[in-house]
């Protein structure tokens, strides 16, 4: 169910249609869920923290600088299509090595907060509100998030990789480049050039 982004409830269903034993409680679908997702959370650290590693061996050395440059090709996606999604995700990819190298997630809800809003006075909702961590991390338009996330994505990366991102590769998306080039992550003496992707340009011409 998880592979296909099914929720517990459609395992329900889906066992109930096939004549299968009822499946586990949502609370313990909740703590499976968790649990896994730590697990792919931490592979993906390491995963990604390899990859920086071959792709600073594969880049050019700097004379005196402890940092190397690189190109890298960014894209975003959305949970639904169109542009109008509550949630995105946009990668990283070194151009090198091919790996992805970082990424980052925005979401414009909160399920727990929509459910929680309007029951304040419930009993827990103080304890919940205190323990609570809100998965609310963007608040302009969906459209937006792709820009957002290349920012800082861009702005980690000396911090993460003893790389800078010097070259970039874009689909066409030109409010993306600009909003990393006026950021200006690595300083005024640094400056990011844009390039465009082979393929989509190909993409275009064919249409």
């Amino acid at each position: 169910m998880r592979c296909i982004g099914g929720s517990q409830a459609e395992l329900e269903t889906f066992c109930g249609l096939m004549d299968l034993p009822k499946p586990v409680s949502k609370s313990s679908y909740s703590k499976i869920a968790e649990n896994v997702q730590n697990a792919c959370v931490a592979v993906q650290a390491k995963s990604m923290s390899k990859a920086a590693e071959e792709e600073f061996k594969l880049a050019k050395e700097i004379e005196g600088e402890s940092v190397r440059d690189i190109d890298v090709s960014v894209d975003g996606s959305w949970m639904t299509k169109g542009h109008t999604s509550n949630i995105g995700a946009t990668s990283l990819i070194g151009c090198n090595s091919g790996k992805v190298l970082d990424t980052e997630t925005k979401s414009k809800v909160c399920k727990s907060c929509e459910y929680l809003t309007n029951r304040t006075n419930e009993e827990g909702y103080i304890n919940w509100k205190e323990s609570h961590v809100c998965t609310m991390t963007h608040s302009g338009s969906s459209g937006s998030m792709e820009a957002d996330s290349a920012v800082e994505m861009f702005g980690r990366s000396v911090e993460s990789f003893n790389l800078r991102y010097t070259r970039y590769i874009g689909d066409g998306d030109t409010n993306s480049f600009k909003r990393v080039h006026d950021s200006n992550p690595y300083g005024s003496s640094c400056e990011i050039e844009k390039r465009e992707c082979v393929g989509h340009v190909q993409k275009v011409l064919t249409l």
